[in-house]
């Protein structure tokens, strides 16, 4: 195992720090709009979502240190909240009246399996990629932009 490079260490308080304001602003974005796609429709949050995302995502291919990784993961945190509710209402709205249960099905192998396989080939491409920290966030990228491709093509259902 090679010893971290100068200038490439992150101390564990301060990745912590990292992690804690992703769920903090995850959570304040919940808690304050957390049901605004009851109001303004399911579809226009999920869309106004994914420019948030992208955002985020090219916020960590720019950081190079803890004060861009924050502003990085706060911008997350505030995507990911109103991008996680919506698609899950949807689902259950979209659903055929013949298969009960299916929309939440969906979305639980979704909500679980997605961020397994993200893991998984994050690793792959930290350790294989020869830019290790970027491609990760450019495939993120263009994985919203095709969510937003994609979220033109369906229905509003509220």
């Amino acid at each position: 195992m090679q010893a971290p490079r100068k200038g490439n260490f992150i101390s564990s308080g301060s990745l912590t720090m990292v992690f804690a304001v992703y769920a903090l602003f995850l959570l304040l974005a919940l808690i304050t709009a957390g049901g605004s796609s009851d109001f303004l429709g399911r579809k226009p949050v999920m869309i106004d979502s994914v420019p948030l995302e992208a955002a985020s995502m090219l916020l960590f291919t720019e950081a190079r240190g803890v004060g861009r990784l924050l502003a990085a993961r706060a911008v997350q945190g505030l995507a990911t909240s109103a991008a996680a509710g919506p698609p899950a209402a949807a689902l259950v709205e979209l659903q055929p009246r013949r298969v009960p249960g299916l929309g939440a099905l969906v979305n639980s192998a979704a909500s679980s399996g997605g961020p397994a396989i993200d893991a998984f080939g994050s690793g792959l491409l930290v350790q294989y990629a020869p830019a290790p920290r970027v491609p990760v966030f450019a495939l993120l990228l263009t994985g919203f932009l095709a969510a937003a491709v994609a979220l033109a093509l369906i229905p509003e259902t509220a």
